[in-house]
């Protein structure tokens, strides 16, 4: 499989990075609006640079492209590489809002090509072994999730594209939440109600809120929690699973603790798994596009999840802006 990657920031060469250890695929070039980025990065791996994403993402020899540009282009470029047969991989948030999104899902669909969300998360150790547990029964039915989840932005944040409406669309529970709100849908399935607040407490970034909190409600009552934020000083990765018969807490990406009800208050007896070293979610993310495109299958992470999640950070920015309980447009499940 050749592939094209555009935007060459930090992520985008963290993709590059990736694809050129697929021995199924190959980095035939790389797209950026800054050409001295592009011609970098291109020398790094040996491959074509390009100084227009619009045209990389049509580029003849390309089986597939890799979208790791701001928000606001997402959206265009994709549609470019689908009306030119490309399979695409687009960075989350899937678009900078669910009109975008839905649009690209439609698109990838009527074009019979794969739209993958890069909700690099899933791919977690620690999130692995707990989808792995939930599969097993280990915990009972999931019935509750709660998560926060943030950083605490760079003082270039206010000045860089994040903090733009205009170009990313939302604050942090479009950057860092989205993850969380995938998370959600994974191990409770679609919801169908929201509510919440959105707020910009400490950062001068203008429209984009600095933090969220949301609660979300399925129609079968099934509840999940998130504080997602830009100014947790502390970056951390918090991530709860509730069953009726235990629970299972990821701290970071490497470790995860699995506990079981007690008949009696107290602390239940646990098991804690940890995974020290480098992170390899972002190999595994793209293992399963690349093996999807050799076997003609559909991803873990699809463009509908990519979508149900923007639509989740929307329903919680309505709630905040009219005080309301807002509904959430159904996608198909994306069951642990």
């Amino acid at each position: 499989m050749r592939v094209v990657v555009i935007g060459c920031g930090g992520i985008g060469r963290r993709r590059a990075d990736t694809i050129r250890s697929d021995r199924n695929a190959e980095l035939i070039a790389v797209a950026d609006v800054d050409p001295a980025r592009a011609n970098q990065l291109a020398a790094a791996h040996g491959c074509a640079a390009w100084g227009d994403p619009q045209a990389a993402a049509t580029m003849a020899e390309a089986d597939a492209i890799v979208i790791s540009t701001p928000n606001v282009h997402h959206a265009t470029l994709a549609r470019a590489a689908f009306d030119a047969g490309k399979h695409v991989l687009v960075e989350k948030p899937l678009a900078r809002n669910p009109i975008e999104a839905a649009e690209m899902v439609r698109i990838a669909r009527m074009r019979g090509r794969i739209l993958k969300t890069g909700f690099n998360h899933r791919y977690y150790p620690s999130v692995a072994r707990a989808r792995a547990l939930v599969r097993e029964g280990a915990i009972g039915e999931p019935v509750l999730c709660r998560c926060r989840y943030g950083h605490g932005a760079r003082e270039s944040f206010p000045s860089e594209w994040f903090a733009n409406r205009e170009l990313s669309g939302g604050g942090t529970f479009l950057d860092n939440g989205v993850h969380a709100l995938d998370l959600f849908r994974v191990f409770l399935g679609d919801f169908d109600e929201a509510t919440g607040f959105v707020g910009t407490l400490v950062h001068p970034v203008g429209a984009c809120e600095d933090n969220g909190m949301g609660v979300f409600r399925s129609a079968a009552g099934r509840m999940a929690m998130l504080h997602s934020s830009w100014t947790q000083w502390d970056s951390g990765f918090s991530f709860e699973v509730f069953g009726r018969e235990g629970f299972i807490h990821c701290e970071s990406n490497e470790r995860v603790t699995m506990g079981r009800r007690l008949p009696v208050i107290g602390h239940p007896p646990t098991q804690t798994w940890n995974f020290p070293g480098l992170d390899r979610s972002w190999d595994e993310d793209w293992t399963d596009f690349s093996a999807a495109v050799r076997e003609g299958r559909d991803v873990d992470a699809t463009g509908e999840d990519g979508l149900a999640a923007v639509q989740m950070a929307y329903a919680v920015y309505e709630a905040s802006r009219t005080g309301r309980a807002t509904a959430v447009p159904r996608a198909h499940p994306a069951h642990a």
